[in-house]
């Protein structure tokens, strides 16, 4: 037993610790002048005194005798006559916090006596200036609120606040699979609420895969001791993995399996029509015992994919609108979005299927134009663009053709883009026929802005796949030709000034993005 004078905490506190050691352990000691021993506990542990059975080392009396847990210091034992040395001996020792520190344990009246948590241990000292919570957690317990089951902290002291600890498990906690079902993974997320451990919860094998009319138990979460009442957890079904080269499209495969053939992987696959010899969904048990052809996948491809018309105060809207009408009279329209991208994103967000054609504002369709195509299962992942015809210069290429995108893409499209069409998909595809022209050409500021536009994309090199030598040619044709057509002479000074704004900002795809701002172009139009 340590019989020597405590120094009040008060006065260890007006000890500032200014990174010097030896100069903090000297005015430590002064704290102690008149008292022949006498001891500093650390202030982080005000409460802290040693029990009966803690006696001092048998060491020189003129050193300090300093308790340790790790590498933190607890108490520090001092005698009258260690200055003249300032020697140390440590002790390396594990607390007992429960008598030394008059530890307080609350546990969570609301969890059943009957279930059983392994109080948890504590390995830093500092964290005795909280309150400490733990909560409970395991694979099998449910996560949709946390629930704590012990709570601790220093008796008499104020703590500085609350501190999660993380979570502690029950105890004895057994998960035991019904050993007539082969070892299959369940798509169905096994979780019990704490509160339902006083049970034994049973999960039932989902009917299809049961040929009898009895119920089938798959899996049972238990404690040792707990109440024997039974809790139905409700169904669990096997898991079936999809093919993750194929689209996010819904595919229904024919599951009535009975569970004594899970013991082989059963196995879907997409019909010929669609794609030959390419699975589609599986089961497999975690050995199995071989392989079975468990039937055709099917799977919902939309008849007609959506069409939806985006505009922007275009002169021809109107007209444009009611053309697309009459090709596809179900089809839907966004107006009036500022940015381009922001008005994509919002027809993904209106379209219903998967993949959905975009309609330019400016877009004339061509008489023999249809929305019938429909892309094959691995293509649904891929831009299709058409071509258009310039009624300026009489190019034909995917300028302000008619597009195919798949939605989700689009969606997660990236707005900084400066060429939208390009960069949505690492699929890009080039369609042959003429969908439209695109009769940008219709007042003065629209031919110069459209222009612009274009032939910026095509110098600054921002269109993802483009060709040098092809971009070349499409923009001296931009630049030269067209005079005499409709308002040709503004298409031609945009042009002009499109390229020389690529050019010379040529990979700076913050300025390049800028031929996307409705504001700036009209600026840039007025100036010149």
């Amino acid at each position: 037993m340590i019989d020597a004078y405590y120094v009040p905490v008060e006065k260890i506190n007006e000890v500032a610790w200014e990174g010097d050691s030896k100069a903090y352990d000297l005015a430590l000691y002064n704290l102690g002048q008149g008292v022949d021993e006498f001891i500093i506990v650390n202030p982080a542990f005000p409460n802290f005194r040693f029990d009966d059975n803690v006696s001092l080392p048998l060491v020189n009396s003129n050193r300090c005798v300093v308790w340790k847990y790790k590498d933190t210091w607890i108490a520090k034992y001092f005698k009258q006559d260690w200055i003249a040395q300032k020697k140390y001996w440590e002790v390396n020792w594990e607390v007992n916090w429960e008598v030394n520190l008059e530890l307080i344990w609350e546990r969570n009246p609301d969890i059943d006596e009957s279930i059983k948590f392994d109080k948890p241990s504590i390995n830093d000292l500092y964290d005795l200036n909280y309150e400490m919570t733990w909560y409970a957690g395991h694979t099998y317990l449910s996560s949709n609120e946390k629930i704590w089951v012990y709570k601790c902290r220093l008796s008499q002291c104020d703590v500085v606040g609350s501190k999660d600890m993380g979570y502690i498990e029950p105890a004895h906690l057994r998960i035991i699979r019904n050993p007539e079902i082969p070892d299959i993974e369940y798509s169905t997320e096994l979780k019990v609420p704490v509160y339902d451990l006083k049970y034994e919860c049973v999960w039932y094998l989902d009917p299809k895969y049961n040929p009898s009319n009895d119920k089938v138990w798959a899996i049972k979460v238990k404690l040792r001791g707990a109440n024997k009442s039974i809790k139905d957890m409700g169904y669990v079904t096997p898991k079936i993995t999809y093919n993750p080269a194929l689209p996010e499209l819904k595919i229904t495969v024919d599951n009535r399996i009975p569970y004594y053939e899970l013991i082989y992987e059963h196995v879907w696959m997409l019909d010929s029509a669609i794609a030959n010899n390419v699975w589609a969904a599986k089961i497999t048990p975690n050995k199995s015992k071989g392989v079975k052809a468990a039937g055709i996948a099917q799977v919902d491809l939309p008849k007609q994919l959506d069409v939806i018309f985006i505009s922007y105060n275009e002169p021809n809207a109107e007209e444009n609108w009611q053309r697309v009408r009459e090709k596809a009279p179900k089809s839907f329209r966004v107006n009036g979005i500022k940015g381009i991208v922001n008005a994509h994103k919002a027809a993904a967000e209106l379209a219903t299927t998967d993949m959905f054609y975009v309609v330019d504002g400016d877009a004339y369709l061509t008489d023999d134009w249809n929305f019938d195509f429909q892309p094959g299962i691995f293509d649904r992942d891929c831009v299709h663009v058409w071509r258009s015809r310039n009624p300026v210069n009489d190019l034909e290429y995917g300028y302000g053709g008619v597009k195919l995108i798949p939605r989700e893409l689009m969606l997660a499209a990236d707005e900084s883009n400066a060429d939208m069409t390009t960069s949505i998909s690492d699929k890009f595809k080039v369609m042959p026929q003429v969908s439209n022209t695109t009769v940008f050409n219709t007042d003065a500021y629209n031919a110069w802005r459209s222009a612009f536009r274009e032939c910026a994309k095509l110098a600054g090199g921002i269109m993802r796949r483009q060709l040098t030598r092809e971009s070349e040619s499409r923009l001296e044709t931009w630049c030269t030709i067209g005079a005499d057509r409709p308002y040709g002479e503004y298409a031609i000074a945009g042009a002009c000034a499109g390229r020389k704004f690529g050019e010379i900002n040529q990979g700076d795809l913050t300025l390049l993005s800028l031929i996307n701002n409705a504001e700036w172009l009209q600026t840039k139009f007025n100036q010149q």
